[in-house]
């Protein structure tokens, strides 16, 4: 079960991280220097609430 992943620096765009999204066990997910929006970003954390996310912005901690 993948719990981290990194994909900083990488091409992952807002349609990456909707495939992500089905990875409901990922605690940590660095996106810095990918081509994510806030909207992109918005819906994975809703997606996957328990998930932080660093990104060039900050980060968005976990829910709960």
């Amino acid at each position: 079960k993948l719990a981290t992943l990194s994909v900083h620096g990488t091409g992952v765009t807002d349609a990456g991280l909707a495939h992500l999204a089905a990875c409901k066990g990922l605690t940590y997910l660095d996106v810095v220097g990918a081509p994510v929006t806030a909207k992109g970003l918005a819906a994975f954390h809703a997606a996957v609430p328990k998930c932080r996310v660093i990104h060039d912005g900050g980060t968005i901690e976990p829910a709960g």
